[in-house]
Formats: structure tokens, C-alpha cells, sequence
């Protein structure tokens, strides 16, 4: 999945180009006046999730062991297919609590980040 030459970030974050009278602000602008270290370090998460193997599967850490068992009997023991459903996961997953939901373009966007950082 590539993103579509007219597919930038400031298209799928409107504020971006609220800022400075109008004229727009950088992605790198923002986060330096909104952002924070801890923020950045909370988000690293997003991308390099912790796994853990369990009965032959690498699992996100802290998946249920029930859930898993579940799983494991529904795909009659495939452990790739358990694997992907267990950790697979929507950008509304993290943001349960968001005032907001995503734009279909966000969600485009946010799949071509995971895909490119391997999740």
C-alpha cells in the first residue's frame, strides 16, 4: 500500500492548515509546540508494541489466555490465523475515549503508517 500522491498528512489533519493566520504549519511545527518527550515515548507503543510468545504465537503483551483459547479452538488450531486476529487492532482501539472519529483518509493514512512500521 503506497499513499496517493495527494494523500500528505496537513490533508488528513485539517487543523494543520488552520494555523498561522491560515497559511498552515509543519507536522515537525506543531508537534514542537503541542507535543511533549513523554507523549512520544507513550506513542512508541503504537508502532513497536511488546509481544510475547505463547503456545507457539508471538501475542501483543497482556492479550487474554481465555480469548486465546477461544480462538484457538474457532480456527481449529491455526496459529498464524490466531495470531492476526489477536493482534490486530483499529486506530479507534487505541483512542476509546476520542471525541472525534477518524476521517476515512485518516484511517488510510494511519494503515499505510502501521503497514511501513511492520504491524
Amino acid at each position: 500500500m503506497t499513499l496517493p500522491p495527494t494523500l500528505k498528512l496537513a490533508e488528513v489533519v485539517p487543523d494543520l492548515k488552520s494555523w498561522n493566520e491560515g497559511k498552515g504549519i509543519e507536522p515537525e511545527d506543531w508537534l514542537a509546540m503541542l507535543g511533549s518527550v513523554p507523549q512520544a515515548l507513550m506513542y512508541s507503543v503504537l508502532f513497536w508494541p511488546t509481544f510475547v510468545e505463547h503456545q507457539g504465537c508471538l501475542l501483543r503483551e497482556g492479550f487474554s489466555p481465555q480469548l486465546f483459547q477461544e480462538w484457538l479452538t474457532r480456527t481449529n488450531g491455526d496459529r498464524t490465523a490466531v495470531e492476526l486476529v489477536m493482534n490486530h487492532r483499529h486506530i479507534t482501539d487505541f483512542f476509546p475515549n476520542a471525541e472525534e472519529h477518524p476521517s476515512p483518509e485518516q484511517i488510510a493514512y494511519w494503515a499505510i503508517c502501521c503497514e511501513r512500521s511492520g504491524l
